[in-house]
C-alpha cells in the first residue's frame, strides 16, 4: 500500500490506473472496485471494474434513493462499512431487494468513502472486500484507513488523466447506438450481427469505434458510459 501513492503519480492511462488499483486492492482483500465522479453538472462518471449490468440498473431504478450506504457517505467524512446481509433483511422493501441484488452478484461486504474534489466535484470510492465476515469485522480499521488512502490518490490521479475526456459533443452513429443496446441485453457480438443482418466483423468494427469515443476499454464499460450520457437508453 506504501507505493501505491508513489506510483499512481507517474500513470498517464486510465488503463494503467484501473490495473494499479485493482492490484494493489487484490493486496489488501478487496475483489472489485469502483470509483464514482460527480461533477458540478450533476454528470456521473463510473471508473473501474463493478458489475456493469448492476451499474446500469443501480442507475436506471434510482436506487440512490434507497440505498443507505449512499445516504451515510453522503453525510459522512469517514468510510463507510457496509455488508448486504444485513441490509438484504431492511424492513424497506426496495432496500432489501437492491440488497439481495447485490448478493446475487457476489457482493457481500464492502467499503464506501467520499472523496470532495475541486470545483464541486466529489467522488465516491467502493471497494468489495473478498472475504468472509469474522476477517472483515477484524480488519474494519485497517480497512478504513487503506481505503481512505487509496481512494483520495486514485481520484486525484483519475481528474488528472481524464480530465474532460469525453467531450460534450461526442455522439454514436445509430449502428453504433444499435449495437450497444443489444450488448446491454446480453447479446453476443454473433447475437448481436444475427439480429442487425450484418456480419460478426461489423459488429465489433462498430462496439471498437463507440469504446474509442468513450474512451474505454472493455464494450461493456461502453454501454455505461453511454448509458450515464444519454447516448442509450436503459431496456431491461
Amino acid at each position: 500500500m506504501e507505493f501505491y501513492p508513489r506510483k499512481v503519480s507517474h500513470i498517464v492511462a486510465l488503463g494503467d490506473l484501473q490495473d494499479l488499483t485493482s492490484n494493489t486492492l487484490s493486496k489488501l482483500g478487496f475483489s472489485s472496485f469502483m470509483l464514482r465522479t460527480v461533477n458540478r453538472s450533476h454528470k456521473n462518471e463510473v471508473f473501474g471494474d463493478f458489475d456493469w449490468h448492476h451499474l446500469a440498473y443501480y442507475k436506471s431504478h434510482r436506487c440512490d434513493l434507497v440505498d443507505p450506504v449512499a445516504r451515510q457517505v453522503d453525510r459522512s467524512w469517514c468510510p463507510v462499512l457496509w455488508d448486504s446481509h444485513d441490509l438484504a433483511g431492511s424492513p424497506d422493501g426496495r432496500c432489501a431487494e437492491l440488497f439481495k441484488r447485490i448478493l446475487n452478484i457476489g457482493y457481500e461486504r464492502g467499503v464506501s468513502f467520499r472523496v470532495n474534489g475541486p470545483f464541486a466535484q466529489r467522488h465516491i470510492f467502493v471497494g468489495v472486500f473478498d472475504g468472509g465476515a469474522t476477517k472483515f469485522n477484524m480488519s474494519r480499521q485497517a480497512l478504513s484507513n487503506d481505503v481512505m488512502v487509496l481512494g483520495s490518490h486514485l481520484a486525484q490521479a483519475y481528474q488528472r488523466i481524464s480530465g474532460e475526456t469525453v467531450k460534450p459533443h461526442t455522439s454514436l452513429t445509430p449502428r453504433e447506438s444499435e449495437a450497444l443496446r443489444w450488448t446491454c441485453r446480453g447479446k453476443t457480438a454473433w447475437e448481436t450481427a444475427t439480429i442487425m443482418g450484418v456480419t460478426e466483423r461489423t459488429i465489433t468494427f462498430h462496439l471498437h469505434n463507440a469504446m474509442a469515443k468513450l474512451c474505454v476499454r472493455t464494450k461493456y464499460a461502453a454501454c455505461l458510459k453511454a448509458l450515464e450520457l444519454g447516448l442509450i437508453l436503459w431496456d431491461s
